[in-house]
């Protein structure tokens, strides 16, 4: 038979207001042994499935790491083909593409900018022509 321990902190015992019934040798009904041992079980049963969730939740971090990773390694890559420090926070436009510093970043970035001629500002000399 299973022994069902249950107690109470020395500053939260108290004495019970009701009229004493029952002697400290009555033993617990069995109905109230039945309704603590369901409680007991649907203890461990709630028990049981946090440490489910709590191990999902793992996996689930695992997961999110994995597509953080990816995405800084995307980020890194857009930063260092334009001439960025890898740490140069940019906010990207997902409609557009375009590239914008965040906050603390602006300084590096329009330096780098500054040193730069985009395709679209490019202005080609022309040719000179030979005189006939």
């Amino acid at each position: 038979m299973e022994r069902i321990t249950m107690s109470l902190p020395e500053d939260q015992v108290q004495v019970s207001p009701t009229p004493v019934t029952k002697t400290t040798d009555t033993p617990v009904s069995q109905e109230e042994l039945a309704q603590l041992g369901n409680l007991q079980n649907g203890h461990i049963q709630v028990a049981n499935r946090i440490v489910e969730l709590e191990l999902e939740k793992v996996q689930l971090l695992r997961t999110i790491t994995a597509l953080q990773g990816q995405k800084d390694r995307i980020i890194e890559t857009i930063l260092t083909e334009r001439g960025l420090p890898k740490d140069t926070k940019v906010e990207i436009s997902a409609q557009t593409g375009d590239i914008r510093p965040i906050l603390g970043s602006e300084e590096v970035f329009h330096k780098v900018r500054a040193t730069q001629t985009t395709p679209q500002t490019a202005v080609s000399e022309p040719e000179p022509t030979a005189a006939a």
